[in-house]
């Protein structure tokens, strides 16, 4: 039960970040992250980010459980701060996101959900039923992906000295691994990845 709780919370931790990369991007033109807000605000929001995020992808013990309810509970704080001084800003920070627990009851029960996010240091992937979910870590990080995914799409368009297609070991490999396991038993898969293995033709 707890290892499912670490999971649903990384996977709701890794959606708010994703949504809000993807907002950022789209209103960038118009309302740049931290434009016209204190920079010590916009400072402290990134460093709580940091530390949540860093207690959510790992296995924690009683005092980091506290640790991290405390730093969530000063993060919805700072938001109310962001909101009163810039409520732009805030549109931007607070994104609504479907919750895993939502998520799970609205699949097919014949339907998988591959999901990954990419970390400085590694790379999380779930696969989500509607009757369970799995989370496992995979090594590399955003700049290794990168690095993979750029051989891999040279190696498809005809370079043959960036051979093999996937670094024995390296982490699309280990993805690849992952999503076959699960891919057996339900009759549809959904695959959302992260960064840059959007631009391979899985």
């Amino acid at each position: 039960v707890a290892q499912q709780g670490r999971a649903e919370d990384a996977f709701d931790f890794a959606e708010r970040g994703r949504a809000r990369a993807f907002l950022d991007s789209v209103g960038g033109a118009r309302l740049k992250l931290g434009a016209g807000l204190d920079p010590r605000l916009a400072g402290r929001e990134q460093a709580l980010m940091g530390q949540i995020e860093s207690l959510l992808v790992r296995k924690r013990a009683g005092a980091e459980q506290a640790q991290l309810e405390s730093l969530q509970q000063q993060h919805g704080e700072l938001l109310r701060q962001i909101e009163l001084q810039s409520p732009g800003q805030a549109s931007l920070r607070t994104v609504a996101t479907v919750p895993l627990s939502q998520l799970r009851s609205e699949l097919d029960p014949d339907t998988c959900l591959i999901e990954t996010f990419e970390l400085h240091d590694q790379t999380l992937v779930w696969a989500v039923t509607r009757a369970s979910v799995i989370v496992a870590r995979l090594q590399g990080g955003r700049e290794q992906v990168r690095l993979e995914v750029e051989r891999a799409r040279r190696l498809i368009q005809g370079d043959s000295t960036a051979a093999p297609l996937l670094v024995p070991g390296g982490t699309l490999e280990s993805l690849v691994a992952f999503i076959a396991t699960r891919a057996q038993a339900p009759k549809h898969l959904l695959f959302i990845p992260d960064r840059a293995v959007y631009s391979l033709p899985l």
